[in-house]
Protein backbone atom coordinates (compact mmCIF):
# COMPACT_ATOMS: atom_id res chain seq x y z
CA UNK A 1 0.00 0.00 0.00
CA UNK A 2 2.28 2.62 -1.43
CA UNK A 3 2.03 5.93 0.35
CA UNK A 4 3.24 7.83 3.34
CA UNK A 5 2.28 10.96 5.18
CA UNK A 6 3.70 13.09 7.92
CA UNK A 7 2.34 11.36 10.98
CA UNK A 8 -0.38 12.52 13.31
CA UNK A 9 -2.56 10.44 15.60
CA UNK A 10 -5.71 10.09 13.57
CA UNK A 11 -7.78 7.49 11.73
CA UNK A 12 -9.27 9.02 8.60
CA UNK A 13 -11.62 7.86 5.86
CA UNK A 14 -12.42 9.99 2.83
CA UNK A 15 -15.43 9.38 0.60
CA UNK A 16 -16.10 10.46 -3.01
CA UNK A 17 -17.87 9.55 -6.22
CA UNK A 18 -21.41 10.21 -5.09
CA UNK A 19 -22.82 10.61 -8.61
CA UNK A 20 -20.72 7.80 -10.04
CA UNK A 21 -17.69 5.66 -9.16
CA UNK A 22 -18.17 5.61 -5.38
CA UNK A 23 -14.77 5.29 -3.69
CA UNK A 24 -13.15 5.44 -0.26
CA UNK A 25 -9.64 6.02 1.02
CA UNK A 26 -8.35 5.12 4.46
CA UNK A 27 -5.30 6.50 6.24
CA UNK A 28 -4.17 5.25 9.63
CA UNK A 29 -1.60 7.74 10.79
CA UNK A 30 -1.30 6.00 14.18
CA UNK A 31 0.81 3.27 12.59
CA UNK A 32 2.80 4.04 9.45
CA UNK A 33 0.68 6.26 7.25
CA UNK A 34 -0.27 3.37 4.96
CA UNK A 35 -3.09 4.05 2.52
CA UNK A 36 -5.93 1.91 1.18
CA UNK A 37 -8.05 3.26 -1.68
CA UNK A 38 -10.91 1.21 -3.11
CA UNK A 39 -13.80 1.59 -5.53
CA UNK A 40 -17.23 0.18 -4.71
CA UNK A 41 -17.72 -1.19 -8.25
CA UNK A 42 -14.91 -3.70 -7.76
CA UNK A 43 -16.87 -5.30 -4.92
CA UNK A 44 -20.50 -4.75 -5.99
CA UNK A 45 -19.67 -5.67 -9.64
CA UNK A 46 -21.87 -2.76 -10.75
CA UNK A 47 -20.01 -0.65 -13.31
CA UNK A 48 -19.41 2.96 -12.19
CA UNK A 49 -21.39 2.25 -9.01
CA UNK A 50 -23.84 5.16 -8.66
CA UNK A 51 -25.01 5.69 -5.13
CA UNK A 52 -27.58 8.24 -6.39
CA UNK A 53 -29.26 5.59 -8.56
CA UNK A 54 -32.43 4.37 -6.76
CA UNK A 55 -32.12 1.05 -8.58
CA UNK A 56 -28.62 0.41 -7.23
CA UNK A 57 -28.30 -1.19 -3.81
CA UNK A 58 -25.25 0.05 -1.97
CA UNK A 59 -23.93 -2.24 0.75
CA UNK A 60 -20.63 -0.36 1.24
CA UNK A 61 -18.69 -3.52 0.50
CA UNK A 62 -15.55 -1.48 -0.09
CA UNK A 63 -15.84 0.03 3.40
CA UNK A 64 -16.33 -3.46 4.83
CA UNK A 65 -13.15 -4.51 3.06
CA UNK A 66 -11.29 -1.59 4.62
CA UNK A 67 -12.61 -2.61 8.02
CA UNK A 68 -11.36 -6.17 7.45
CA UNK A 69 -7.85 -4.85 6.73
CA UNK A 70 -7.44 -2.62 9.77
CA UNK A 71 -7.13 -3.39 13.44
CA UNK A 72 -10.19 -1.46 14.56
CA UNK A 73 -13.85 -0.86 13.77
CA UNK A 74 -15.26 1.87 11.54
CA UNK A 75 -16.84 3.25 14.71
CA UNK A 76 -13.33 4.32 15.75
CA UNK A 77 -12.78 6.53 12.72
CA UNK A 78 -11.86 10.06 13.86
CA UNK A 79 -12.45 12.02 10.65
CA UNK A 80 -14.77 11.46 7.68
CA UNK A 81 -13.73 13.65 4.76
CA UNK A 82 -16.39 14.29 2.10
CA UNK A 83 -15.13 15.33 -1.32
CA UNK A 84 -18.09 17.58 -2.16
CA UNK A 85 -19.34 20.78 -0.51
CA UNK A 86 -22.93 19.83 -1.32
CA UNK A 87 -23.83 17.08 1.14
CA UNK A 88 -24.43 13.74 -0.64
CA UNK A 89 -27.67 11.85 -0.09
CA UNK A 90 -25.71 8.99 1.47
CA UNK A 91 -24.27 11.16 4.25
CA UNK A 92 -26.68 9.84 6.90
CA UNK A 93 -25.81 6.24 6.11
CA UNK A 94 -22.10 7.04 6.29
CA UNK A 95 -22.67 8.78 9.63
CA UNK A 96 -24.32 5.64 10.95
CA UNK A 97 -21.29 3.57 9.99
CA UNK A 98 -18.82 6.08 11.50
CA UNK A 99 -20.83 7.73 14.32
CA UNK A 100 -17.79 9.13 16.15
CA UNK A 101 -16.18 10.79 13.16
CA UNK A 102 -16.00 14.52 12.67
CA UNK A 103 -17.29 15.31 9.17
CA UNK A 104 -15.26 17.70 7.02
CA UNK A 105 -16.23 18.78 3.51
CA UNK A 106 -13.68 19.48 0.80
CA UNK A 107 -14.62 21.01 -2.55
CA UNK A 108 -15.20 18.57 -5.43
CA UNK A 109 -12.71 20.23 -7.77
CA UNK A 110 -10.22 20.95 -5.01
CA UNK A 111 -10.23 17.20 -4.41
CA UNK A 112 -9.47 16.67 -8.10
CA UNK A 113 -6.53 19.05 -7.87
CA UNK A 114 -5.04 17.50 -4.74
CA UNK A 115 -5.30 14.03 -6.26
CA UNK A 116 -2.56 15.09 -8.69
CA UNK A 117 -0.61 16.95 -6.03
CA UNK A 118 -0.55 13.80 -3.86
CA UNK A 119 0.39 11.44 -6.71
CA UNK A 120 3.19 13.50 -8.30
CA UNK A 121 6.43 15.11 -7.30
CA UNK A 122 5.69 18.77 -8.06
CA UNK A 123 8.18 21.57 -8.17
CA UNK A 124 7.58 24.57 -5.93
CA UNK A 125 5.16 26.16 -8.41
CA UNK A 126 2.60 24.97 -10.96
CA UNK A 127 -0.52 26.11 -12.79
CA UNK A 128 -3.58 24.02 -11.95
CA UNK A 129 -6.50 23.29 -14.28
CA UNK A 130 -9.43 21.06 -13.30
CA UNK A 131 -12.10 20.22 -15.88
CA UNK A 132 -14.81 17.58 -15.58
CA UNK A 133 -18.55 17.10 -15.99
CA UNK A 134 -19.72 18.92 -12.92
CA UNK A 135 -19.57 18.96 -9.15
CA UNK A 136 -20.59 21.49 -6.51
CA UNK A 137 -22.53 23.28 -9.29
CA UNK A 138 -19.30 23.90 -11.22
CA UNK A 139 -17.54 22.25 -14.15
CA UNK A 140 -14.01 23.15 -13.15
CA UNK A 141 -11.55 25.54 -11.55
CA UNK A 142 -8.10 26.96 -12.24
CA UNK A 143 -5.39 28.35 -10.03
CA UNK A 144 -1.82 28.04 -8.79
CA UNK A 145 0.18 25.71 -6.59
CA UNK A 146 2.77 27.74 -4.71
CA UNK A 147 4.13 27.87 -1.18
CA UNK A 148 2.71 24.33 -0.69
CA UNK A 149 -0.81 25.65 -1.13
CA UNK A 150 -3.41 25.71 -3.89
CA UNK A 151 -5.03 29.07 -4.63
CA UNK A 152 -8.12 29.20 -6.89
CA UNK A 153 -8.26 32.07 -9.38
CA UNK A 154 -11.27 31.06 -11.47
CA UNK A 155 -14.35 28.88 -11.39
CA UNK A 156 -16.18 27.54 -14.46
CA UNK A 157 -19.93 27.27 -14.35
CA UNK A 158 -21.80 24.00 -14.79
CA UNK A 159 -23.26 25.37 -18.04
CA UNK A 160 -19.76 25.76 -19.49
CA UNK A 161 -18.79 22.13 -19.04
CA UNK A 162 -16.28 20.74 -21.54
CA UNK A 163 -16.60 17.37 -19.83
CA UNK A 164 -20.33 17.12 -20.45
CA UNK A 165 -19.82 18.45 -23.97
CA UNK A 166 -17.36 15.64 -24.72
CA UNK A 167 -19.76 13.11 -23.17
CA UNK A 168 -22.60 14.53 -25.24
CA UNK A 169 -20.59 14.05 -28.44
CA UNK A 170 -19.85 10.46 -27.40
CA UNK A 171 -23.54 9.77 -26.90
CA UNK A 172 -24.44 11.52 -30.16
CA UNK A 173 -22.24 9.00 -31.99
CA UNK A 174 -24.08 6.12 -30.35
CA UNK A 175 -20.97 4.99 -28.48
CA UNK A 176 -22.62 4.85 -25.07
CA UNK A 177 -23.39 7.07 -22.14
CA UNK A 178 -21.26 8.12 -19.19
CA UNK A 179 -18.00 6.19 -18.98
CA UNK A 180 -17.79 5.57 -22.73
CA UNK A 181 -15.79 8.68 -23.60
CA UNK A 182 -12.70 6.59 -24.34
CA UNK A 183 -14.54 5.24 -27.37
CA UNK A 184 -14.70 8.70 -28.91
CA UNK A 185 -10.98 9.08 -28.21
CA UNK A 186 -10.29 5.82 -30.04
CA UNK A 187 -12.57 6.61 -32.99
CA UNK A 188 -11.17 10.13 -33.43
CA UNK A 189 -7.86 8.71 -34.63
CA UNK A 190 -9.56 7.21 -37.68
CA UNK A 191 -11.01 10.53 -38.84
CA UNK A 192 -9.84 13.87 -40.19
CA UNK A 193 -10.61 17.38 -39.05
CA UNK A 194 -13.62 18.76 -40.92
CA UNK A 195 -14.72 22.38 -40.67
CA UNK A 196 -18.34 21.35 -41.18
CA UNK A 197 -18.30 19.81 -37.69
CA UNK A 198 -16.26 22.53 -35.98
CA UNK A 199 -17.46 24.04 -32.70
CA UNK A 200 -14.54 26.49 -32.30
CA UNK A 201 -16.70 29.56 -32.82
CA UNK A 202 -19.09 28.39 -30.07
CA UNK A 203 -16.46 28.42 -27.31
CA UNK A 204 -14.91 31.60 -25.98
CA UNK A 205 -11.94 32.12 -23.67
CA UNK A 206 -11.44 35.55 -22.17
CA UNK A 207 -9.56 36.61 -19.05
CA UNK A 208 -8.79 32.93 -18.33
CA UNK A 209 -12.50 32.24 -18.24
CA UNK A 210 -14.47 29.76 -20.35
CA UNK A 211 -17.86 30.24 -21.98
CA UNK A 212 -19.91 27.91 -24.21
CA UNK A 213 -22.55 29.45 -26.45
CA UNK A 214 -26.20 28.93 -25.63
CA UNK A 215 -26.63 27.30 -29.03
CA UNK A 216 -23.90 24.73 -28.33
CA UNK A 217 -25.46 23.50 -25.09
CA UNK A 218 -29.08 23.77 -26.19
CA UNK A 219 -31.09 20.66 -25.30
CA UNK A 220 -34.25 19.23 -26.76
CA UNK A 221 -37.68 19.45 -25.13
CA UNK A 222 -37.27 16.20 -23.18
CA UNK A 223 -33.89 16.98 -21.65
CA UNK A 224 -35.14 18.50 -18.42
CA UNK A 225 -36.89 15.24 -17.55
CA UNK A 226 -33.51 13.59 -17.07
CA UNK A 227 -32.26 13.02 -13.53
CA UNK A 228 -28.58 13.61 -14.21
CA UNK A 229 -27.15 16.48 -16.25
CA UNK A 230 -25.08 14.18 -18.42
CA UNK A 231 -28.26 12.52 -19.67
CA UNK A 232 -29.71 15.91 -20.49
CA UNK A 233 -26.72 16.87 -22.62
CA UNK A 234 -27.12 13.72 -24.66
CA UNK A 235 -30.07 15.47 -26.29
CA UNK A 236 -27.79 18.03 -27.96
CA UNK A 237 -29.61 20.04 -30.66
CA UNK A 238 -26.44 21.68 -32.01
CA UNK A 239 -24.80 18.33 -32.78
CA UNK A 240 -27.96 17.11 -34.48
CA UNK A 241 -27.72 20.04 -36.87
CA UNK A 242 -24.15 19.01 -37.75
CA UNK A 243 -24.66 15.27 -38.10
CA UNK A 244 -27.67 12.99 -37.64
CA UNK A 245 -27.52 11.14 -34.36
CA UNK A 246 -26.15 7.62 -34.75
CA UNK A 247 -27.74 4.73 -32.89
CA UNK A 248 -25.58 1.96 -31.47
CA UNK A 249 -26.71 -0.70 -33.93
CA UNK A 250 -25.94 1.41 -37.00
CA UNK A 251 -22.64 1.10 -38.90
CA UNK A 252 -19.86 3.58 -38.16
CA UNK A 253 -19.12 5.65 -41.24
CA UNK A 254 -16.30 8.00 -42.16
CA UNK A 255 -18.42 11.01 -41.20
CA UNK A 256 -18.68 9.67 -37.64
CA UNK A 257 -14.89 9.37 -37.36
CA UNK A 258 -14.46 12.88 -38.79
CA UNK A 259 -17.02 14.23 -36.33
CA UNK A 260 -15.16 12.57 -33.43
CA UNK A 261 -11.81 13.91 -34.63
CA UNK A 262 -13.15 17.45 -35.08
CA UNK A 263 -14.99 17.71 -31.75
CA UNK A 264 -12.03 16.25 -29.87
CA UNK A 265 -9.54 18.52 -31.66
CA UNK A 266 -11.58 21.63 -30.92
CA UNK A 267 -11.95 20.71 -27.25
CA UNK A 268 -8.22 19.92 -27.00
CA UNK A 269 -7.32 23.30 -28.49
CA UNK A 270 -9.66 25.09 -26.10
CA UNK A 271 -8.06 23.31 -23.14
CA UNK A 272 -4.59 24.11 -24.47
CA UNK A 273 -5.45 27.81 -24.87
CA UNK A 274 -7.13 27.91 -21.47
CA UNK A 275 -4.09 26.31 -19.82
CA UNK A 276 -1.73 28.77 -21.51
CA UNK A 277 -3.94 31.75 -20.60
CA UNK A 278 -3.54 31.13 -16.87
CA UNK A 279 0.26 30.84 -17.11
CA UNK A 280 0.94 34.52 -16.44
CA UNK A 281 3.96 33.70 -14.27
CA UNK A 282 5.72 31.49 -16.81
CA UNK A 283 5.52 28.29 -14.74
CA UNK A 284 6.92 25.18 -16.44
CA UNK A 285 4.45 22.72 -14.83
CA UNK A 286 0.74 22.20 -15.44
CA UNK A 287 -1.34 20.12 -13.05
CA UNK A 288 -4.44 18.92 -14.93
CA UNK A 289 -7.20 16.89 -13.35
CA UNK A 290 -10.87 16.00 -13.63
CA UNK A 291 -12.50 13.48 -15.96
CA UNK A 292 -11.19 15.13 -19.12
CA UNK A 293 -7.60 14.60 -17.97
CA UNK A 294 -8.18 10.83 -18.25
CA UNK A 295 -7.78 11.36 -22.00
CA UNK A 296 -4.19 10.29 -22.69
CA UNK A 297 -4.32 11.86 -26.17
CA UNK A 298 -5.04 15.22 -24.52
CA UNK A 299 -1.93 14.92 -22.36
CA UNK A 300 0.18 14.25 -25.45
CA UNK A 301 -1.46 17.21 -27.22
CA UNK A 302 -0.51 19.50 -24.33
CA UNK A 303 3.09 18.31 -24.42
CA UNK A 304 3.26 19.08 -28.12
CA UNK A 305 1.44 22.43 -28.12
CA UNK A 306 1.32 24.14 -24.72
CA UNK A 307 3.86 26.42 -23.05
CA UNK A 308 4.54 23.84 -20.32
CA UNK A 309 7.43 21.39 -20.21
CA UNK A 310 5.73 19.16 -17.61
CA UNK A 311 2.08 18.06 -17.66
CA UNK A 312 1.06 16.17 -14.51
CA UNK A 313 -2.01 13.99 -14.05
CA UNK A 314 -2.81 10.58 -12.53
CA UNK A 315 -4.55 7.26 -13.17
CA UNK A 316 -7.33 8.37 -10.81
CA UNK A 317 -7.81 12.01 -11.83
CA UNK A 318 -11.54 11.38 -12.41
CA UNK A 319 -14.02 11.04 -9.56
CA UNK A 320 -12.55 7.58 -8.93
CA UNK A 321 -9.66 9.25 -7.12
CA UNK A 322 -11.42 12.09 -5.36
CA UNK A 323 -11.30 10.36 -1.98
CA UNK A 324 -7.48 10.44 -2.19
CA UNK A 325 -7.66 14.07 -3.32
CA UNK A 326 -9.99 15.06 -0.50
CA UNK A 327 -7.76 13.30 1.99
CA UNK A 328 -4.67 15.08 0.65
CA UNK A 329 -6.45 18.45 0.69
CA UNK A 330 -7.52 18.00 4.30
CA UNK A 331 -4.03 17.04 5.41
CA UNK A 332 -2.62 20.05 3.60
CA UNK A 333 -5.15 22.25 5.38
CA UNK A 334 -3.84 21.16 8.77
CA UNK A 335 -0.20 21.50 7.75
CA UNK A 336 0.45 17.85 6.90
CA UNK A 337 1.01 16.04 3.59
CA UNK A 338 0.15 12.89 1.66
CA UNK A 339 2.46 11.38 -0.94
CA UNK A 340 1.13 8.46 -2.99
CA UNK A 341 3.96 6.41 -4.45
CA UNK A 342 1.97 4.19 -6.82
CA UNK A 343 -1.67 3.37 -7.72
CA UNK A 344 -1.57 -0.20 -6.31
CA UNK A 345 -3.86 0.62 -3.40
CA UNK A 346 -6.90 -1.64 -3.76
CA UNK A 347 -8.03 -5.15 -2.86
CA UNK A 348 -5.13 -7.42 -1.93
CA UNK A 349 -5.24 -10.87 -3.52
CA UNK A 350 -3.46 -13.64 -1.63
CA UNK A 351 -3.11 -11.53 1.54
CA UNK A 352 -1.10 -14.28 3.25
CA UNK A 353 1.63 -14.08 0.60
CA UNK A 354 4.11 -11.31 -0.06
CA UNK A 355 4.18 -9.50 -3.40
CA UNK A 356 6.71 -11.81 -5.06
CA UNK A 357 5.37 -13.90 -7.99
CA UNK A 358 5.61 -17.35 -6.35
CA UNK A 359 5.93 -20.33 -8.61
CA UNK A 360 5.77 -18.45 -11.90
CA UNK A 361 8.24 -19.42 -14.60
CA UNK A 362 8.74 -16.19 -16.52
CA UNK A 363 10.30 -18.00 -19.46
CA UNK A 364 7.26 -20.26 -19.78
CA UNK A 365 4.87 -17.30 -19.79
CA UNK A 366 7.04 -15.43 -22.29
CA UNK A 367 7.02 -18.46 -24.60
CA UNK A 368 3.23 -18.67 -24.40
CA UNK A 369 3.05 -15.01 -25.41
CA UNK A 370 5.34 -15.72 -28.37
CA UNK A 371 2.83 -18.40 -29.38
CA UNK A 372 0.06 -15.74 -29.39
CA UNK A 373 -1.64 -17.02 -26.25
CA UNK A 374 -3.79 -14.55 -24.28
CA UNK A 375 -3.15 -14.55 -20.52
CA UNK A 376 -4.96 -13.02 -17.55
CA UNK A 377 -3.11 -11.86 -14.43
CA UNK A 378 -4.30 -11.34 -10.85
CA UNK A 379 -1.52 -10.34 -8.47
CA UNK A 380 -1.16 -8.28 -5.31
CA UNK A 381 -3.15 -5.10 -4.72
CA UNK A 382 -5.62 -3.94 -7.35
CA UNK A 383 -4.90 -0.74 -9.22
CA UNK A 384 -6.88 2.39 -8.37
CA UNK A 385 -8.58 3.88 -11.41
CA UNK A 386 -9.58 2.64 -14.83
CA UNK A 387 -6.05 1.62 -15.93
CA UNK A 388 -4.94 -1.97 -15.37
CA UNK A 389 -1.20 -1.90 -14.70
CA UNK A 390 -0.26 -5.57 -14.54
CA UNK A 391 -2.03 -6.59 -11.34
CA UNK A 392 -5.47 -7.06 -12.95
CA UNK A 393 -4.45 -7.30 -16.60
CA UNK A 394 -4.89 -9.32 -19.78
CA UNK A 395 -1.65 -9.56 -21.76
CA UNK A 396 -0.73 -10.69 -25.28
CA UNK A 397 1.95 -10.27 -27.92
CA UNK A 398 1.58 -7.33 -30.34
CA UNK A 399 3.77 -8.96 -33.01
CA UNK A 400 0.71 -10.51 -34.64
CA UNK A 401 -1.13 -7.91 -36.78
CA UNK A 402 -4.46 -9.59 -36.00
CA UNK A 403 -3.97 -9.56 -32.22
CA UNK A 404 -5.81 -6.25 -31.78
CA UNK A 405 -8.83 -7.70 -33.60
CA UNK A 406 -8.60 -10.95 -31.64
CA UNK A 407 -8.62 -9.08 -28.34
CA UNK A 408 -11.45 -6.76 -29.39
CA UNK A 409 -13.69 -9.44 -30.85
CA UNK A 410 -12.94 -12.71 -29.04
CA UNK A 411 -11.77 -11.46 -25.66
CA UNK A 412 -13.20 -8.03 -24.83
CA UNK A 413 -16.28 -8.19 -27.06
CA UNK A 414 -16.04 -4.55 -28.05
CA UNK A 415 -15.72 -2.23 -31.06
CA UNK A 416 -13.00 -2.98 -33.60
CA UNK A 417 -11.55 0.57 -33.50
CA UNK A 418 -10.60 0.37 -29.81
CA UNK A 419 -6.80 0.40 -29.24
CA UNK A 420 -4.70 -1.56 -26.77
CA UNK A 421 -1.86 -0.22 -24.66
CA UNK A 422 1.62 -1.74 -24.48
CA UNK A 423 3.81 -2.24 -21.42
CA UNK A 424 7.60 -2.13 -21.71
CA UNK A 425 10.89 -1.62 -19.88
CA UNK A 426 11.88 2.02 -19.32
CA UNK A 427 15.35 1.40 -20.75
CA UNK A 428 13.82 0.53 -24.14
CA UNK A 429 11.36 3.41 -24.57
CA UNK A 430 13.78 5.61 -26.55
CA UNK A 431 14.23 2.82 -29.08
CA UNK A 432 10.57 2.81 -30.04
CA UNK A 433 8.96 6.13 -29.01
CA UNK A 434 9.42 9.84 -28.52
CA UNK A 435 10.11 9.69 -24.80
CA UNK A 436 9.01 13.20 -23.78
CA UNK A 437 7.23 12.95 -20.42
CA UNK A 438 8.61 9.48 -19.70
CA UNK A 439 9.44 10.24 -16.05
CA UNK A 440 6.04 11.72 -15.22
CA UNK A 441 3.84 9.23 -17.07
CA UNK A 442 4.69 5.60 -16.30
CA UNK A 443 1.05 4.56 -15.76
CA UNK A 444 -0.76 4.89 -19.12
CA UNK A 445 -1.69 8.52 -18.57
CA UNK A 446 -0.06 9.82 -21.77
CA UNK A 447 0.09 8.73 -25.40
CA UNK A 448 3.63 8.57 -26.80
CA UNK A 449 4.44 9.11 -30.48
CA UNK A 450 5.71 5.89 -32.05
CA UNK A 451 8.54 5.58 -34.52
CA UNK A 452 7.69 4.06 -37.89
CA UNK A 453 9.79 0.99 -37.09
CA UNK A 454 7.64 0.44 -33.98
CA UNK A 455 4.45 0.27 -36.00
CA UNK A 456 6.10 -2.06 -38.52
CA UNK A 457 7.35 -4.43 -35.80
CA UNK A 458 4.42 -4.21 -33.36
CA UNK A 459 1.34 -3.42 -35.48
CA UNK A 460 -1.17 -4.24 -32.72
CA UNK A 461 0.52 -1.91 -30.22
CA UNK A 462 0.34 1.33 -32.22
CA UNK A 463 -2.96 3.12 -32.79
CA UNK A 464 -4.19 4.67 -36.05
CA UNK A 465 -2.73 8.05 -35.03
CA UNK A 466 0.74 6.50 -34.57
CA UNK A 467 0.67 6.74 -30.78
CA UNK A 468 0.61 4.25 -27.91
CA UNK A 469 -0.58 4.75 -24.35
CA UNK A 470 2.43 3.29 -22.58
CA UNK A 471 2.90 1.66 -19.24
CA UNK A 472 6.59 2.04 -18.42
CA UNK A 473 8.28 -0.39 -16.03
CA UNK A 474 11.13 1.00 -13.94
CA UNK A 475 13.28 0.05 -10.97
CA UNK A 476 10.38 0.11 -8.51
CA UNK A 477 8.59 -2.59 -10.55
CA UNK A 478 11.36 -5.19 -10.44
CA UNK A 479 9.62 -7.45 -7.92
CA UNK A 480 6.37 -7.46 -9.87
CA UNK A 481 5.14 -10.28 -12.06
CA UNK A 482 4.61 -8.02 -15.09
CA UNK A 483 8.25 -6.91 -14.91
CA UNK A 484 9.59 -10.46 -14.92
CA UNK A 485 7.36 -11.45 -17.83
CA UNK A 486 8.32 -8.35 -19.80
CA UNK A 487 12.04 -8.92 -19.31
CA UNK A 488 11.81 -12.62 -20.25
CA UNK A 489 9.74 -11.85 -23.36
CA UNK A 490 12.35 -9.30 -24.45
CA UNK A 491 15.42 -11.40 -23.73
CA UNK A 492 14.12 -14.75 -25.02
CA UNK A 493 11.84 -13.81 -27.89
CA UNK A 494 12.66 -10.21 -28.80
CA UNK A 495 9.20 -9.04 -27.72
CA UNK A 496 10.02 -5.66 -26.19
CA UNK A 497 6.37 -4.53 -26.02
CA UNK A 498 3.51 -6.54 -24.51
CA UNK A 499 -0.12 -5.62 -24.96
CA UNK A 500 -1.76 -4.90 -21.61
CA UNK A 501 -5.50 -4.34 -21.22
CA UNK A 502 -7.77 -4.36 -18.21
CA UNK A 503 -8.94 -7.76 -16.98
CA UNK A 504 -12.66 -7.38 -17.62
CA UNK A 505 -15.29 -8.00 -20.25
CA UNK A 506 -16.98 -5.18 -22.11
CA UNK A 507 -19.15 -3.10 -19.79
CA UNK A 508 -17.94 -4.83 -16.61
CA UNK A 509 -15.73 -3.58 -13.77
CA UNK A 510 -12.14 -4.82 -13.65
CA UNK A 511 -11.86 -8.10 -11.74
CA UNK A 512 -11.11 -7.84 -8.05
CA UNK A 513 -10.59 -11.31 -6.62
CA UNK A 514 -10.12 -14.98 -7.50
CA UNK A 515 -13.78 -15.70 -8.18
CA UNK A 516 -14.13 -12.66 -10.45
CA UNK A 517 -11.02 -13.73 -12.36
CA UNK A 518 -12.14 -17.32 -12.92
CA UNK A 519 -15.57 -16.22 -14.13
CA UNK A 520 -14.19 -13.50 -16.40
CA UNK A 521 -11.44 -15.75 -17.80
CA UNK A 522 -14.07 -18.14 -19.13
CA UNK A 523 -16.29 -15.37 -20.50
CA UNK A 524 -13.37 -13.75 -22.30
CA UNK A 525 -11.93 -17.00 -23.70
CA UNK A 526 -8.50 -16.58 -22.13
CA UNK A 527 -5.93 -19.24 -22.92
CA UNK A 528 -4.22 -19.07 -19.53
CA UNK A 529 -4.63 -17.42 -16.15
CA UNK A 530 -2.02 -16.48 -13.56
CA UNK A 531 -3.76 -16.68 -10.20
CA UNK A 532 -2.41 -17.06 -6.67
CA UNK A 533 1.10 -17.50 -8.04
CA UNK A 534 0.16 -20.33 -10.40
CA UNK A 535 -0.23 -20.59 -14.17
CA UNK A 536 -3.46 -22.42 -14.96
CA UNK A 537 -5.88 -23.02 -17.80
CA UNK A 538 -9.27 -21.51 -16.88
Amino acid sequence: MGSHSTLLEMKIIAAAGFFHDLNFSYLNTDVDGSLISVEEERFSRIKSHKISDPNTKTEYLSLKYIESCINHSLTEIDKLIISDLIAPKCLDSLRSLMPNADIISIGHHISHAYNIIATNKISSTACVLVLDGYGDNLSGISGYWRDSKFDIINEFSADDSLGLLYSSATQHLGLGGFGSEGKLQGLASYGNYSSRFSIRSEINISSSSLHLSKELIAKDEFADQELYAINALRKNVFFSNLLPRRFSDEPIERSHADFANTIQSDIFNVINNLADSINIYGYDTLVISGGIAQNSSLINHLYLNSTYSRILTSTSCSDRGNSIGALAAYLNKIGKSLSVEDPLLGFQSCPDADNSPHGINFEEVATLLSQNKVIGIVEGCAELGARALGNRSIIASPLLPEMKDILNKRVKHRESFRPFAPVMQKSLVDKYFDASGINDHPYMTKCFNAKQSTKDMYPSAVHADNTSRLQILGDLDQKRLIFGISRAASELHGIDLILNTSFNDNGMPIVNNKDDALMCAKATNLDYLILEGKLIKP
